[in-house]
């Protein structure tokens, strides 16, 4: 049986786990969620500050200042979740189960999609101070991976992709799936994936400025906004990895593959 086909049963057994789900979800400030049209104050600069910023860092041509994808806040609300430091290891799940209702309509993912979250997350394990294990029941995960097409709070229109959803106990990254007739993924899905794990896991925008110039997804960070000439991100720059490593420290074990 595949882990596909285990999470859906598990599922099908613990409604209880998708009522909580759903009242989370419908529970969340929307002022706090993170998406590709950024709405939270956090990432409302003033366009003084921005042009304070951007003085600052343009005598930084040479070299990237990784400083600027820290975020101020997410990094430690994800480490309350797991109790850091006292525990490293943060456990995550992948949603498979196709709901319709008036808050959300949800995808199951595919063996691809699944793969490649699956391999997203193996290669953030083996750089960074953190652990990272996988669970099939939402309640014991802190972070949840959710495949969406509809999603209330982002109204009628298509151009929200994705967001981060805060509740008490875990992040809800959502995706939105712009070829849901297909198993294959997109770039700008992959790309989609991995900017709001970044999020997850205590990354921000460069500067709060997602479409700044300066950056791509491609050659700088995977918060940017932009695409490097029609081209998207689809893993995490070596920036990222560095910022990463500000907040969760190195990898210092070397990871043993049964």
């Amino acid at each position: 049986m595949s882990r596909r086909q285990i999470a859906k049963r598990i599922l099908r057994q613990r409604p209880d786990l998708q009522q909580r789900w759903q009242e989370r979800l419908a529970s969340s400030d929307a002022d706090n969620f993170h998406t590709r049209t950024c709405r939270c104050s956090a990432c409302r600069t003033s366009v003084a500050e921005e042009s304070s910023e951007d003085a600052a860092n343009a005598t930084q041509n040479s070299e990237f200042p990784d400083r600027i994808l820290i975020s101020s806040t997410l990094g430690d609300i994800t480490k309350d979740y797991i109790d850091w430091p006292n525990n490293d290891t943060l456990t995550y799940t992948i949603f498979d189960r196709e709901r319709n209702n008036s808050l959300v309509t949800t995808n199951s993912h595919s063996d691809t999609e699944e793969q490649f979250i699956s391999e997203a997350v193996d290669e953030v394990d083996e750089i960074i101070g953190l652990d990272f294990s996988y669970s099939e029941s939402v309640g014991n995960s802190q972070v949840v991976f959710v495949s969406v097409d509809r999603y209330r709070p982002w109204g009628p229109d298509d151009d929200v992709a994705g967001q981060v959803v805060e509740t008490k106990n875990r992040w809800y990254v959502l995706w939105r799936d712009y070829t849901p007739d297909s198993d294959e993924l997109i770039d700008y899905d992959k790309n989609t994936i991995i900017h709001e794990l970044g999020h997850a896991l205590g990354l921000s925008h460069p500067n709060e400025r997602p479409d700044n110039p300066r950056y791509n997804t491609v050659e700088d960070t995977i918060m940017s906004y932009n695409d490097f000439n029609g081209q998207w991100g689809t893993e995490f720059t070596e920036n990222d990895f560095d910022a990463l490593q500000m907040i969760w420290g190195a990898e210092t074990t070397t990871k043993v593959v049964a």
